[in-house]
């Protein structure tokens, strides 16, 4: 009787450890599968954006493309349409080249009554009008077609004017490239932008290398972003510029968070600036002739191991397991 009891009891328990050990396998199961659904139904969608040139928006964006995409599939935006280089570390082939145009105003002199209508409403001052002719300003101009919309006398109508391109890359190591080249004498690449973001729709994973600075380029950008990562350095010029880049994203409503590239651990006044906000640094790239030596050959940080810690503490922050 007693060995019976035993046996039985002995089953149950080792019943009671696989259905433990089942359950387990199931829970992270799950989670992993509900974190790549949630990804893929979502579209997350990164920016990568600084306050100056030359901080290191590029080095994140194209390390942390190929990082994510060993398990999701990425779509890489390089938005800084007058200088685009995630190229140069991807190394795709182009598959299309797609023209970008802009509607600019055309003024019919003989039915414009010179109200000043369009003029007094031009929010960018792209369109001038005197008693006796007109001037337009087509580098000012957005293409926004108010100008055609509220001309009481129809004598507005818009021309085509190409401003730039967008290179299509054929995808390489799950990661597709889209870039925007602004035309030599443009002012603004934003409808380039524009059109360059309505190619990620299928992607599971978007990140943006936005244009330096806090014009209306980067504004577009941001535009309907999930997160941004602000690359500074650790320069009294950086700490200038990033804090216009902070406040551009607070008042966008975007969570960020900041990587300080370059550091040296020579600049207390950036720490105490972020620690005085409360704002989370979560990763700090060395100041590393090694680094330097690999982005001037274009090569990843990622292919060795050396800085890979650098771009899992990243995904982490924005919770992407790979």
């Amino acid at each position: 009787m007693f060995i019976i009891a035993y046996y039985t009891c002995l089953n149950l328990i080792i019943i009671i450890i696989h259905s433990f050990i089942l359950l387990i396998y199931i829970y992270f199961l799950y989670i992993i599968e509900f974190e790549k659904y949630f990804i893929k139904e979502k579209n997350m969608k990164i920016a990568v954006l600084s306050g100056k040139g030359g901080t290191g928006k590029t080095l994140i964006s194209t390390n942390l493309a190929a990082y994510i995409a060993k398990r999701y599939k990425v779509t890489l935006l390089d938005c800084d349409t007058e200088e685009p280089n995630c190229s140069i570390f991807i190394k795709p082939q182009i598959d299309t080249k797609t023209e970008v145009s802009l509607k600019i105003p055309y003024i019919d002199s003989s039915s414009c009554n010179r109200c000043k209508k369009c003029s007094e409403n031009c929010y960018y001052g792209a369109i001038s009008i005197f008693k006796q002719s007109h001037m337009i300003f087509d580098f000012l101009c957005h293409g926004c077609g108010l100008c055609t919309y509220i001309c009481p006398c129809n004598a507005i109508k818009e021309t085509e004017k190409a401003i730039g391109n967008i290179n299509s890359y054929i995808e390489k190591d799950n990661i597709v490239l889209h870039e925007g080249i602004l035309n030599i004498g443009q002012a603004s690449g934003v409808r380039i932008i524009r059109k360059m973001k309505e190619k990620a729709a299928d992607s599971e994973v978007t990140i943006l290398d936005s244009p330096p600075g806090s014009s209306c380029s980067v504004v577009e950008t941001l535009k309907d972003i999930d997160m941004a990562l602000v690359v500074t350095e650790p320069t009294p010029y950086g700490l200038h510029d990033v804090d216009a880049v902070i406040q551009l994203c607070k008042n966008m409503g975007i969570p960020f968070s900041v990587i300080i590239n370059k550091d040296c651990g020579s600049y207390e006044k950036m720490d105490l600036y972020f620690a005085e906000k409360g704002i989370e640094i979560v990763s700090r790239i060395p100041f590393s002739e090694e680094i330097s030596e690999q982005s001037s050959n274009g090569s990843l940080l990622i292919d060795g191991k050396s800085f890979l810690h650098i771009f899992e503490r990243i995904c982490k922050s924005i919770g992407v397991s790979v």
